[in-house]
């Protein structure tokens, strides 16, 4: 790898940046800096819109603008009820009964009274990994 090559392997980093990232960006070259326009990639917390009007074709982030309404279960969720709402059912019959709880709970209670001995149950709290919920265990397990 030329030196002049090297010189342009810019990567900003965050506070959030993983450390297998920060091993692979080591790795490959490229060479940390914290100023605002040499970098070539980034990997970190979502950007204000303000920055996303700056970035130049050749740099490359691990967010866009909206990725919030795809990348978290909630959010995801919301959407995708609008469009059952909007367009017809048929095209969005994949999505299993979903409730965002606590402000869904009467809601889900209704359900789970009506129905809930008779299925399986995903519970998705923040910040944790998939759990689910058999009414039969009375328990909440890890998904396996």
């Amino acid at each position: 790898v030329t030196t002049s090559f090297t010189k342009q392997l810019k990567w900003k980093m965050s506070t959030i940046t993983p450390n297998v990232v920060k091993n692979i960006i080591a790795r490959t070259g490229f060479v940390p800096t914290t100023k605002r326009r040499e970098w070539i990639g980034y990997w970190g917390k979502h950007m204000k819109a303000s920055a996303f009007r700056s970035i130049q074709p050749y740099q490359k982030v691990n967010h866009f603008p909206g990725t919030f309404e795809i990348g978290r279960k909630d959010k995801l969720w919301k959407n995708l009820n609008k469009c059952q709402i909007k367009y017809p059912k048929k095209e969005y019959d994949f999505i299993p009964i979903t409730f965002c709880l606590p402000s869904e709970w009467k809601t889900f209670k209704r359900h789970w009274d009506e129905n809930g001995h008779k299925q399986k149950w995903i519970i998705k709290a923040a910040g944790l990994s998939s759990w689910y919920w058999n009414q039969g265990d009375q328990q909440v397990k890890p998904d396996p």
